[in-house]
């Protein structure tokens, strides 16, 4: 996950909205950009072990989110379960293709 300079994570892990040209700039757009990046969240209180913690806010650096980091990481967590899960399934069906044209006697095909 890290790029290698832990102080400026990439720009797609940057609490910025994609239309941020739109907004202008200075405290008024900063608020404007916050507030917009908010309605998509929901508040919690979850407790993470004190290691994980630090290592986020490693890789946010001094000027960075690491709770955006912690979002990014879980969201690209779910994205790798999904494909997994339709891989699995492509297999299961390529598995059964397989052994149904697989004459008979023949030993099954070993699960994955």
């Amino acid at each position: 996950m890290s790029s290698g300079n832990e102080s400026n994570p990439p720009e797609e892990y940057r609490e910025v909205p994609e239309d941020r040209e739109t907004l202008g700039r200075g405290p008024d757009a900063l608020r404007k950009r916050l507030q917009q990046a908010a309605k998509r969240k929901q508040q919690l209180t979850i407790r993470l072990d004190a290691d994980i913690v630090e290592r986020f806010k490693q890789l946010a650096g001094p000027d960075g989110s690491y709770q955006t980091l912690i979002n990014r990481a879980l969201h690209e967590w779910l994205e790798a379960q999904s494909v997994g899960g339709l891989l699995r399934t492509e297999l299961e069906e390529l598995r059964a293709l397989v052994q149904a044209l697989k004459p008979e006697g023949d030993s099954p095909v070993p699960p994955a």
